[in-house]
């Protein structure tokens, strides 16, 4: 289900706001309660950066993102 969405519309995600400060435009969206899918569009492509558990520091995760 998620991946259609994204495939057709790679914005549906908001910009992940532990991310802003990188080169990439990141998005993210809640796959279920302990699952986020952080993504980013390129070109064409939809490249998955993470999947992360809510479960966990969030900081502690997005410094695993270059």
């Amino acid at each position: 289900m998620w991946v259609s969405l994204i495939i057709s519309n790679p914005a549906i995600g908001p910009k992940e706001s532990l991310l802003q400060d990188r080169k990439r435009d990141y998005r993210s969206v809640v796959i279920s309660k302990q699952n986020k899918l952080v993504y980013y569009a390129e070109g064409d492509n939809i490249r998955i950066a993470a999947l992360w558990d809510t479960r966990r520091e969030p900081a502690a995760q997005a410094d695993n993102i270059k």
